[in-house]
C-alpha cells in the first residue's frame, strides 16, 4: 500500500492468488487505485472451475475480496483483466518441452524442466491432460499477457461479479453473456482462451536468452 500511495509512475498489478491484500488496501486508501494502471488477475473462470461448484481456487478462497476489487477498480477507472482457468488450461507446458528444456544445459532450464514433469504426474489424473501429456502453468500465462497481449485469445470486454452467497456459486466469477442492450455495462476484461503453442513458445525463448521481455522491446 505505501509503494502505491508514493508511486511516481503508475503501477500495473498480477495477482496470482486470493485478492486478500489488494482489496484491504484499496478500502483502507482507496486514493491509491489512482496509482493502479491494471490488475491482471490470475484467477476465476467461467466454463471451468477448481474448486466448490463454479469456482476458481484464488477466488473461492476470498471472493468477497474479488467483489471488493471490482467494485473500487471500476470506482476510479482501473482496468481489470481476468486470465482465467478457461484460458490457463490451453497454456500446457509438456514432457517434450521439458526435455527441450533441458536441452539447454542450464540451472534455470533444468529446475523449470523438473517442475514440469512433476506438473505432469499430478494432472495425469484428469483425462483431458492424459492426452497432452503435460500440465498448465496458469500463474505464467498472466505475466506474459503482459508482456504480449496476443497470447491470451478472445478477451472480451464484459461485465463481471463475484458470487458472496455462501451457497453453491460461492466464488464464482459470474459473467453477463446477456446480448446488447440487456446486459451490465462492462466492467473488466476477460479471456476465454489462450495461444497455447504461443504460451510454450515465449516461456521457452525466455529461458534461453537468460533475459526477460520488456514492453515494447527485448
Amino acid at each position: 500500500m505505501k509503494t502505491l500511495r508514493h508511486a511516481k509512475e503508475k503501477i500495473t498489478l498480477v495477482p496470482v492468488g486470493p485478492l486478500t491484500n489488494i482489496a484491504m488496501a484499496m478500502r483502507i486508501d482507496p486514493e491509491i487505485c489512482n496509482n493502479i494502471e491494471e490488475i491482471m488477475i490470475m484467477g476465476g473462470g467461467d466454463r471451468e472451475a477448481n474448486s466448490g461448484y463454479l469456482a476458481e481456487y484464488n477466488v473461492w478462497v476470498d471472493p468477497e475480496a474479488g467483489e471488493v476489487m471490482m467494485f473500487y477498480a471500476e470506482k476510479y477507472g482501473v482496468k481489470v483483466t481476468w486470465v482465467p482457468l478457461d484460458a490457463t488450461h490451453e497454456a500446457i507446458m509438456t514432457v517434450d518441452d521439458a526435455a527441450e528444456l533441458r536441452s539447454y544445459g542450464t540451472p534455470v532450464a533444468d529446475a523449470v524442466a523438473s517442475f514440469i514433469e512433476q506438473r505432469s504426474k499430478g494432472y495425469s489424473r484428469y483425462e483431458s491432460m492424459k492426452k497432452a501429456a503435460g500440465a498448465p502453468i496458469h500463474d505464467a500465462l498472466a505475466v506474459l499477457a503482459l508482456i504480449d497481449p496476443s497470447v491470451l485469445v478472445d478477451v472480451r470486454h464484459v461485465n463481471v461479479r463475484v458470487d458472496i452467497g455462501a451457497s453453491y456459486a460461492d466464488g464464482a466469477t459470474v459473467v453477463d453473456h446477456r446480448q446488447a442492450g440487456t446486459c451490465k455495462e462492462p466492467n473488466c476484461w476477460f479471456a476465454f482462451h489462450a495461444d497455447g503453442p504461443k504460451f510454450a513458445k515465449m516461456v521457452k525463448d525466455i529461458i534461453k536468452r537468460g533475459t526477460v521481455y520488456s514492453k515494447g522491446g527485448n
